[in-house]
């Protein structure tokens, strides 16, 4: 069996700290609270989104010593990385002369426009939106405070793990309070359909989601003994909580992702199990736990299916209209059109308008493209996607590396939620909501902060 060996190179008695504030530190959790509290209302809500990044700002300027010495601690392929990412935006609108965005792909749509101005002739940047792009640059602003302030230290990952399952209770306090209401109580963003729990997000999608990501953290999680009764008690009912309000949001995508975290926590279950044989300890204990886990479940099941609300959960996936694939056949001709340099981050509304066709159009129209992945390659083309090739790299790489020992468990969870928004984003565009972006970089920390201390010696692997 491995063992993990945690040693100081310099033994500085400031790697042990107590207070879970010191670990983190107050100017995150500050930005993860403003990110719940104001920023899961998306693009359209750009004032309340604007208190985040400005509240990031201030942490940058307040932390910059801070910031700049774990900027120089932290790995050369995640400085490279998030360079590239802040840079992207910031090159599309640099101004270009008018004989080199006349010829960029697309470049015919953008002169119509600029001859009726009297301006074809004029300097523009490669972004068709400039304003957008600015605005699509200052939200990387929180990810990139929360990821270079958080602490490398050991223990500050389970900190990190704690707050996502605390707001994910807060999410459904409040997402409750509303479906029960039929109110947006608590919140400035106005409730579609009052049948769904949105929780702290205008869009049930993002809602979801958050619960999904909880369940990661709740697999991550340590608390005294994993053998203990009272442990996994509170693990059982937490995670029950979780998949109701997963199933509260009516987010077909989200119901779908919940097999992830239930998947894991199956196999780690068969895995304990399996040890407990090889070893020849009593199993005594697993049989009475496996049964109340099951007779659990098929409560659950059956509250779900004499549940009006949640009934309406699982008929959503029989409903085969959904737009999707429409507006996916006009964004690729879009991809297309503007391949290989992209139109501009944060474009995508600008410019779909005019690559959507006429038997598409509808009262509503589409203000993404409900696949980020897509999204992201009409907006900044070629490098774009090669960003998400070397960032998904990277994180398998992190995780791969520091899974085994001390703090595995929490690394399997990091990269286990990364993985649910990963996928959720074939189908929306989670990485666009302010709040979820912070969740992101904040289980990126957790393994950049693994990666940095085996690379340091900080920890050694036997």
């Amino acid at each position: 069996m491995r063992t993990q060996h945690v040693r100081s190179r310099r033994r500085n008695p400031t790697n042990k700290v107590n207070s879970w504030h010191e670990l983190v530190g107050w100017p995150v959790l500050a930005i993860l609270a403003l990110a719940f509290a104001f920023g899961g209302g998306g693009s359209r809500y750009g004032f309340l989104n604007l208190s985040v990044q400005l509240a990031a700002l201030a942490t940058l300027v307040w932390c910059s010593t801070e910031v700049v010495r774990r900027w120089k601690a932290h790995q050369l392929s995640l400085k490279l990385l998030v360079a590239l990412t802040l840079l992207l935006p910031l090159v599309q609108l640099v101004p270009l002369p008018p004989s080199v965005w006349h010829a960029l792909p697309g470049g015919e749509l953008t002169l119509a426009a600029r001859n009726l101005a009297g301006a074809a002739n004029d300097w523009f940047p490669l972004t068709v939106d400039p304003q957008r792009t600015i605005i699509a640059f200052a939200a990387l602003i929180p990810a990139f405070a929360i990821l270079f302030v958080i602490s490398t230290q050991i223990g500050a990952a389970q900190v990190i793990l704690r707050v996502i399952i605390g707001f994910a209770l807060l999410n459904f306090l409040v997402g409750t309070i509303q479906v029960i209401s039929g109110q947006n109580h608590l919140l400035p963003y106005p409730i579609i359909e009052p049948g769904r729990l949105y929780g702290l997000f205008a869009g049930h999608n993002s809602s979801g989601l958050f619960f999904v990501i909880a369940l990661c953290a709740l697999f991550g999680l340590r608390f005294g003994k994993s053998e203990d009764l009272q442990f996994r008690i509170m693990i059982g009912t937490l995670s029950l909580v979780f998949m109701l309000g997963a199933f509260l949001t009516q987010s077909r995508s989200s119901i779908a992702l919940l097999l992830l975290p239930l998947g894991a926590f199956m196999f780690r279950f068969v895995t304990a199990y399996r040890h407990r044989d090889t070893t020849g300890k009593s199993k005594s204990l697993s049989w009475p736990i496996v049964g109340a886990a099951a007779l659990a479940g098929l409560t659950a099941i059956a509250f779900a299916v004499t549940n009006e609300r949640l009934l309406g959960a699982f008929m959503r996936f029989g409903t085969i209209e959904d737009k999707r694939p429409l507006i996916w056949e006009d964004s690729w001709i879009a991809f297309k059109t503007f391949f290989p340099f992209g139109s501009g981050m944060g474009s995508f509304d600008e410019i779909f308008q005019n690559f959507e066709s006429l038997e598409h159009v509808s009262r509503g129209y589409a203000r993404r493209a409900h696949n980020d992945f897509l999204e992201l390659g009409i907006e900044a083309g070629i490098f774009g996607l090669a960003l998400v090739v070397a960032w998904t790299a990277w994180i398998a790489s992190a995780w791969r590396k520091g899974r085994d020992g001390e703090e595995g468990r929490e690394v399997d969870a990091s990269a286990l939620a990364l993985l649910a928004i990963a996928a959720q984003s074939v189908l929306d565009y989670p990485l666009r909501n302010q709040t979820v972006l912070c969740l992101a970089a904040v289980l990126v920390a957790v393994l950049a902060a693994r990666a940095t201390r085996l690379r340091d010696g900080v920890i050694e692997k036997n």
